[in-house]
């Protein structure tokens, strides 16, 4: 599911959901979570604490399962699934890093560990929506400040 809004021509939303694109992972995943479930309440035989676990377990994999939105606009990024919600302005943005099937925006000028903690990974849609790899790589070049600079050995751009 791709629009681009009418009352806004310039943003650009689609939607990535990685469920319908793998589901060979989802039994494999609610084994995994039913297992743990199982095991709290081999250890605690109450229910609380074992709804707890299959609680923050779903919400661990809450990216597999519910379909993440993006929108890109004149203002920067937005990703979104469930509760969880990621913003970066485009004056904020200090590097872009391409990964497979996506890329990476981050506020931080310097490859780190937080990363994916900080920045914001957009994963392209298929070839024939909008939110393809083409659409969007245009979208980010057009917006990003004119302060940064691409490296073409790594494909890493990097604003000062």
């Amino acid at each position: 599911m791709s629009t681009i809004s009418p009352i806004e021509e310039s943003a650009l939303s689609w939607q990535v959901h990685l469920r319908k694109r793998q589901p060979s992972r989802l039994p494999i995943l609610l084994l995994g979570i039913g297992f743990g479930g199982l095991c709290t309440w081999g250890i605690f035989h109450q229910p609380l604490p074992t709804l707890a676990v299959i609680a923050l377990l779903t919400g661990a994999v809450s990216e597999y399962l519910l379909p993440i939105t993006y929108r890109l606009d004149d203002v920067g990024v937005i990703g979104r699934y469930g509760w969880n919600r990621f913003v970066l302005r485009w004056s904020e943005i200090k590097r872009v890093v391409p990964l497979r099937g996506g890329v990476l925006l981050t506020p931080l000028s310097v490859a780190s560990r937080l990363d994916s903690f900080r920045g914001v990974h957009i994963r392209f849609a298929l070839r024939e929506e909008a939110g393809n790899r083409t659409e969007v790589m245009a979208w980010i070049e057009s917006h990003l400040p004119e302060s940064c600079q691409s490296e073409s050995s790594e494909g890493v751009s990097q604003c000062p």
